[in-house]
């Protein structure tokens, strides 16, 4: 073999033996045992949906019935039940994701290993070719070696080539399958981050209903009178409210400049729920074209959402302000509420939150959870509402109240005439 070849080989050899590290993870269970692990948790997360399904349709169901303290209570319990089930099932994709982590884990290492070894075998043959390669077969004639015994050298230099090349080949083949394992490991990790984001944003949403329940039984005394009382005397104050607060905001003025917002029905904004479901429109209701906000109608839209429910961020922007209406007056207004300043120019209002999850002047992006939604301030039960307006045109502003005496009632307040349809901004059902 000519010596030019040789340094090819080894430069080769040289490459691959510096392209690789091997970091060694042991587990007890064999890809077999892991294997069955993944496909128990795989059945459970099946039979987990199955009876989050059934009390998540419990939960649907009672808050459809009649409003009464007996079935907001069924509705609490079946959420409770729901989102423990969900929680359940989040920790058992944990789980799965991480056998099959540590599955792959196992199968990289045994790749590393196996190129570890044709590594060996590599250097022993580069060795007996260099003891039988440094001699020519003139020199082999003159050292008296028969002709047969030169051939049958060449034949063994030839038989260690192949190995050689053989082995360089395999190595090749091993690392496209380390590649592939290391990168469905990457993917798996990220699933895993993603999977305990879930699980902690579960929950929350699970405190949330309980600590909702045994405030509801306290307040009420888990009295049926009580409870009727409570929404009449809140409704009354709500009203009232409402129309003290359209008086002042139609006397504020605003100009609206079309170039400073994106154009209607041009999907600039994203859901702010996952599951969609809309039980009240924009303005007068869900039949008028263009429609406008006026004196007894509705300033946003309602989305269904159970409480616990994540609220997410319609696209990227900042924490303008939030507050708690109840804190200054209870169920006149929002309760808790969320406003939200976009860089595309809208901003909107998220009320009726059980509760806020950043704060003021923090940023946001698309999709990240913001709050969870409840049933504070006044609502005829658990939803999210949501009002738009151009982010120039609406300010959280403190102002006394007539229908509070004595309270200065702080929230988001904008001209009547900046109101916006928020669907007209979401994307196309």
């Amino acid at each position: 073999m000519k010596r030019k070849s040789k340094i090819g080989i080894l430069l080769l050899v040289c490459i691959l033996f510096n392209g690789f590290s091997t970091n060694f993870i042991f587990a007890e269970d064999s890809a077999d045992q892991l294997q069955q692990k993944i496909n128990e948790r795989t059945e459970l997360i099946k039979k987990l949906d199955g009876e989050i399904k059934v009390y998540a349709d419990l939960a649907d169901k009672s808050s459809k019935e009649a409003q009464t303290l007996n079935n907001y209570i069924k509705t609490l319990d079946s959420q409770v039940k729901s989102i423990s089930l969900d929680v359940k099932k989040s920790q058992s994709s944990i789980d799965k994701t991480s056998f099959e982590i540590t599955k792959l884990s196992n199968a990289i290492v045994g790749n590393e290993e196996k190129i570890a070894r044709l590594r060996g075998g590599i250097q022993e043959s580069i060795v007996n070719q260099y003891k039988l390669d440094g001699v020519s077969i003139i020199e082999n004639f003159l050292a008296d070696k028969d002709i047969l015994a030169s051939m049958k050298e060449i034949e063994i230099l030839k038989h260690i080539q192949e190995n050689i090349q053989n082995s360089i080949n395999e190595i090749f083949e091993v690392k496209k399958g380390l590649e592939i394992n290391k990168s469905e490991e990457q993917i798996k990790k990220e699933d895993l981050e993603k999977e305990k984001q879930k699980l902690k944003i579960k929950q929350s949403s699970l405190s949330i209903v309980k600590d909702v329940q045994a405030k509801e039984l306290i307040l009420t005394k888990n009295q049926e009178s009580n409870f009727k009382k409570i929404l009449a005397d809140r409704k009354k104050q709500k009203e009232a409210f409402e129309k003290e607060m359209f008086d002042y905001e139609k006397q504020l003025k605003y100009v609206l400049d079309p170039s400073s917002i994106p154009k209607s029905g041009s999907s600039a904004l994203g859901w702010p729920v996952e599951s969609i479901r809309i039980t009240q429109f924009f303005g007068s209701g869900a039949g008028v074209n263009k429609r406008l906000y006026a004196s007894g109608t509705h300033n946003g839209v309602d989305f269904a959402a159970k409480i616990g429910t994540p609220v997410l961020a319609m696209g990227n922007g900042v924490i303008a302000a939030q507050g708690d209406t109840d804190q200054q007056c209870r169920g006149v207004s929002f309760g808790k509420w969320i406003l939200i300043k976009y860089g595309n120019g809208l901003a909107s209002t998220y009320g009726h939150l059980s509760q806020q999850n950043m704060t003021v002047g923090a940023a946001v992006k698309a999709g990240d959870v913001v709050g969870f939604s409840g049933n504070t301030g006044y609502s005829t039960g658990p939803h999210l509402h949501v009002s738009m307006y151009p982010a120039d045109a609406v300010n959280a502003i403190s102002r006394p109240s007539a229908s509070c005496p004595g309270i200065n009632l702080t929230m988001p307040v904008s001209a009547v005439s900046a109101y916006l349809d928020p669907l007209a901004y979401m994307p196309k059902k």
